[in-house]
């Protein structure tokens, strides 16, 4: 099945989700309860190569995502709403996904969920690494006055680190994020991370540093301006971390299982990783 070629599924028709239709994805996501928001859902009309399925009367009711990164690709947004489930049309359009890394030989990766897991692993996907998601209930305080917006050179900066931690750029997306109006960068040393609005709750990450114990100190001078909803998608393997942001508030939600498919890159598994930018970036 070409990647590109619209097919017709039990009346269902997969092809492209278009630019301008942002909205018809971030209804599914919400249904959802996922915490991606306008702008994500733009910037991935923008850069990726994202599918959807539409039911015979025309609404979108499935799409999935692939964002390329250099040599590799990040798929994500793999949604279908409750009524069009066990249909197949996930893995339909995750073929369309493959098919595309296959046409540009990128390596796969993405950021499973345990009962997704089984299914990318029928796809040729392989474990490589475990996160957690933690989150931080509104701590009842106004939010206090801190600057927004990113300089260029902590943008060039978090570029830099995080290359270091992956094996490959992630400038134009992580550029993006930092330019919109509610994203900041913070760093001490060598230590940075990025903080950004989500749908439901403000999203920590990535974070970088050379060891556990400069990311805790960080961690502590982010957390002094961010008293509103926060979840991070940790490092699983990080344990002095975690038990620092369980002792501040923090609960552990969800696991999230990184997984691979093609040749092994270091992808976010390096030593400087701390945590990600959520599961549809990585």
């Amino acid at each position: 099945m070409g990647a590109t070629e619209a097919i017709a599924l039990d009346g269902v028709s997969l092809g492209r989700l278009q630019p301008g239709e942002a909205a018809a994805g971030l209804a599914l996501s919400d249904a959802a309860g996922w915490n991606q928001t306008a702008d994500d859902w733009r910037l991935f009309l923008a850069m990726a190569d994202v599918f959807a399925a539409r039911a015979p009367d025309g609404p979108v009711v499935a799409t999935a995502a692939l964002l390329p990164y250099a040599s590799a690709a990040w798929i994500s947004l793999v949604l279908v709403h409750a009524d069009w489930r066990r249909r197949g049309l996930a893995t339909a359009l995750m073929r369309h996904c493959l098919d595309v890394a296959d046409e540009r030989a990128l390596t796969c990766w993405l950021d499973a969920t345990p009962a997704g897991a089984t299914v990318y692993e029928q796809l040729g996907f392989r474990p490589a690494g475990e996160l957690v998601r933690l989150r931080r209930k509104a701590a009842g305080l106004s939010q206090p006055d801190t600057p927004r917006g990113c300089g260029a050179g902590d943008v060039a900066a978090l570029v830099a680190a995080d290359a270091a931690a992956f094996g490959f750029s992630r400038a134009a997306v992580l550029t993006e994020i930092a330019g919109r109006a509610g994203s900041r960068i913070i760093r001490q040393g060598e230590a940075i991370a990025l903080v950004r609005d989500g749908r439901k709750a403000r999203q920590l990450g990535p974070i970088l540093a050379p060891d556990e114990a400069r990311a805790t100190a960080l961690v502590d001078d982010i957390l002094a301006g961010e008293p509103g909803e926060l979840v991070i998608d940790l490092a699983a393997d990080r344990g002095v971390l975690r038990g620092h942001l369980i002792a501040r508030g923090f609960v552990e939600e969800r696991p999230f299982l990184r997984m691979l498919r093609g040749a092994h890159h270091v992808a976010g598994i390096g030593e400087e990783f701390m945590a990600g930018a959520g599961p549809e970036y990585g």
